[in-house]
């Protein structure tokens, strides 16, 4: 069974806080979250983003409590 993939607008709400889509469309261009590209018909990127690779950029850029 394959993952599904999400679009950067079914992603932001995901990554919590007021992450847009604009802003998961920066990430996935900066690569800094896993994701795949497919191209439009005027040749412009298009993100999908597994929904495992949003839990490993939360996990990685989550700050945890010292006591």
């Amino acid at each position: 069974m394959t993952e599904p993939l999400l679009t950067p607008a079914e992603a932001a709400p995901l990554l919590g806080g007021k992450t847009t889509a604009a802003t998961v469309r920066i990430l996935c261009a900066g690569h800094k979250i896993r994701h795949m590209v497919t191209f439009g018909e005027k040749g412009q990127a298009r993100y999908r983003i597994p929904v495992s690779a949003i839990d490993e950029y939360v996990r990685a850029h989550t700050v945890q409590r010292t006591a």
